[in-house]
């Protein structure tokens, strides 16, 4: 056993406690304001929200909702809409598809006159396509330059021989 005088003094006031640590960021520096931390939660709240609404308005407006089913009676009145339009609106195309000029030819003949054609509507600064051929019958497209229709027919059935008909 150790004596009383071996002990250390017990001195009437209490040794000072250690200095209690303050928590420090990771960088070490002090911690943030009350300020700096409302302004922080402020600014999560206003990206969060930035982020949240346009999804919202999106799933709002573009959402899965009920689409109307289509009733006989619309797919007609869009029918009578579009022909409506397409008659007032657009001019009608008849330099597309005028009346078709039929040349009377001997059967024997037909394939030299439909070249023939073919050549003619070459001058005339156009093209010939020859169609489905029948034993008895020939058809000739022709594109040609818009003021040069008028000749062209004129140049086509002047000259033809009587015989079968080609068209």
């Amino acid at each position: 056993m150790s004596s009383p005088s071996d002990r250390p003094p017990v001195s009437e006031t209490p040794p000072a406690a250690p200095p209690v640590p303050t928590a420090l960021r990771r960088d070490g520096t002090e911690p943030r304001s009350l300020a700096e931390r409302l302004r922080m939660l402020l600014t999560l709240i206003a990206i969060s929200l930035s982020v949240a609404i346009p999804i919202l308005l999106l799933t709002t407006f573009f959402g899965q909702h009920p689409k109307p089913k289509p009733t006989p009676d619309t797919g007609g009145n869009l029918r009578q809409m579009l022909e409506h339009s397409a008659d007032n609106l657009l001019p009608a195309p008849a330099a597309l598809m005028p009346e078709p000029i039929t040349v009377p030819v001997r059967p024997d003949h037909l394939a030299a006159r439909a070249e023939k054609v073919a050549r003619q509507a070459a001058q005339f600064g156009g093209v010939a396509t020859e169609g489905i051929a029948g034993d008895k019958e020939r058809h000739l497209y022709v594109d040609l330059p818009a003021g040069t229709a008028a000749a062209f027919r004129q140049a086509v059935t002047s000259n033809a021989p009587l015989g079968g008909a080609a068209s």
